[in-house]
């Protein structure tokens, strides 16, 4: 019998080639997922800049000029913003119907992840405004920017493993899911456009088309949120267009600091204890039935992913923006003095923790890999 023939030792030039492809692949998503964040970063800094230079005025008035029944910033808060939550809420429906949360066992831990994220903020934000009506702003530190945390994600901790990115987007849309509610609930009497945008994603989301829906979420990524960001993030950083009261450094508001400390330090943290405790109510479960069945039950971290990406994720989800910035305009919309200063606090605590959550979270994701190089 002749001796078999070897299978034929794949060339290095194919191996090499094949593995160029992978990583230019790779590099291309990468891309793809930071650009929308970069335009966002962009467009808020050109607000800021215009709402702090001699041009503040002239801007204030193009963003105020009317148009027909509504204001400019008034057109793009509640009309164009209602893209965004279109395809919010076709993405909820796919998680639901067949992604991370299609079943209780996978939806457990992001739910409960997203409700610990959302509890600890706003218990921040009242300590800091307890007793006074800007109390009402209660969930403005609450919500995470699904969109722009995705891509924080890719730019700040890229070599951060495919299930923490996963955990990340199934925590985003529990807490979108979460904060439509709330926003339906507490600061929208009547039915908000917002709200009704996502109440129709969630309906005839099974029949959009991959084609439309491609389109509808570039057009709200590259169009309506950073046309949203340069009309509601242009405040000014010292004083403002309150009156009187616009000379409180926002330093010195409970809004302020409610909000910046309620996404920076009560999301993480929120959002670490829930797991933790989704964990430790799971292995006490696990270990009873292995007890009761004569085996060994296999202990792992929710989502399969290793607690230091956790915490990585758990701090990038302290971008509020779109969201948050959204809350903050209705939570405190009653036109006088002291709650356009708020609105302007509330936002500026909102900036601030968009651009300190992925500091921190940068910075924990590099010690974690020097430690693992070491």
């Amino acid at each position: 019998m002749p001796a078999p023939i070897p299978p034929a030792a794949p060339d290095d030039r194919d191996v090499t080639a094949a593995s160029a492809q992978r990583a230019h692949r790779t590099r291309r998503v990468r891309l793809t997922e930071m650009l929308p964040g970069i335009l966002l970063i962009a467009a808020t800094a050109v607000a800021l800049v215009l709402a702090n230079s001699a041009a503040s005025g002239a801007w204030h008035d193009v963003i105020e000029a009317r148009l027909g029944p509504l204001t400019v910033h008034e057109w793009v808060a509640e009309w164009l913003l209602t893209a965004f939550f279109f395809v919010t809420g076709v993405e909820l429906r796919d998680e639901f119907s067949r992604g991370s949360l299609s079943t209780p066992r996978r939806a457990l831990t992001p739910i409960a992840a997203a409700l610990g994220g959302m509890i600890v903020p706003a218990l921040i934000f009242v300590a800091f405004t307890a007793g006074g009506p800007a109390a009402h702003g209660w969930a403005i530190p609450t919500a995470t920017d699904i969109a722009f945390a995705v891509s924080l994600l890719a730019l700040v901790a890229p070599g951060v493993p495919a299930p923490a990115r996963a955990f990340l987007l199934a925590l985003a849309v529990a807490d979108d899911l979460f904060a439509m509610i709330v926003l339906a609930v507490f600061y929208t009497p009547g039915l908000h456009p917002t709200i009704v945008a996502v109440a129709l994603g969630l309906l005839v989301g099974p029949w959009v088309r991959p084609r439309l829906r491609r389109m509808l979420e570039r057009l709200a990524m590259w169009v309506v949120v950073p046309a949203f960001a340069l009309v509601s993030a242009g405040v000014p950083l010292q004083g403002g267009r309150a009156g009187v009261g616009g000379a409180l450094s926002p330093g010195a508001d409970p809004v302020f600091c409610g909000v910046l400390l309620g996404l920076v330090v009560g999301k993480p943290v929120g959002i670490i204890l829930a797991t933790w405790l989704v964990q430790r109510t799971g292995r006490a479960w696990g270990l009873a039935r292995a007890r009761r069945a004569g085996t060994v039950a296999v202990q792992r971290t929710p989502a399969s992913v290793s607690w230091p990406d956790l915490w990585v994720v758990a701090l990038l989800a302290g971008v509020g923006f779109t969201m948050s910035l959204l809350v903050a305009q209705l939570a405190f919309s009653g036109g006088d003095a002291d709650a356009r200063l708020h609105t302007e606090h509330a936002t500026l605590g909102v900036l601030a923790a968009s651009f300190v959550a992925p500091a921190l979270a940068a910075t924990v994701y590099r010690l974690l890999r020097r430690t693992d190089v070491a």
